[in-house]
């Protein structure tokens, strides 16, 4: 059985919002790189699934939603828009009935990865932010906040490394 209740917040999120519910902060939560400048689509994403990246990669890249490790959970996303984009045109081409060999009426096949193509998008696009209930309880980074604390830091402890805030 899987956890119950809403997903947990990521700590960045929980930080920005002044930890409303004065629960324990993991302070050894992983932290991740954000990529300067969002690298080139994986060769076997479809055509579509590349233009859904250079559309969504950058809009989460300004946003500090999308860091080095979330690169294959963003392609697998990319490829499940790409893979719904191909079956809804063939489904408009075809129609959701077919024909067998037998002269019976089935679904037609494009219907399933369509159908199993949304369930994907819909759970992918969720993790990102992307859909408008989710992206209420998304934080977006101010990227002149992070200087402020970063001089801020540095004032009591000298230079630091530039490290992403977790989970941007």
């Amino acid at each position: 059985m899987g956890r119950r209740g809403p997903p947990p917040k990521p700590t960045w999120m929980k930080r920005r919002a002044g930890n409303p519910g004065h629960r324990r902060i993991n302070p050894r939560e992983p932290s991740f790189p954000v990529p300067e400048k969002l690298p080139a689509p994986p060769d076997f994403l479809c055509r579509e699934a590349k233009r859904e990246w250079k559309q969504l990669g950058p809009i989460l890249l300004e946003r500090r939603v999308l860091t080095e490790a979330d690169l294959s959970a963003f392609t697998v996303l990319c490829q499940a828009c790409g893979r719904w984009q191909q079956a809804e045109r063939e489904l408009a081409k075809k129609g959701s009935l077919i024909t067998t060999p037998n002269g019976h009426k089935v679904l037609s096949p494009y219907l399933i990865i369509a159908n199993q193509g949304l369930k994907q998008m819909k759970l992918w696009l969720a993790e990102f932010g992307l859909t408008p209930s989710t992206r209420t309880r998304i934080v977006a980074a101010d990227a002149s906040q992070d200087d402020a604390e970063r001089r801020k830091a540095e004032r009591h402890l000298g230079p630091q490394p530039l490290r992403p805030t977790p989970g941007r």
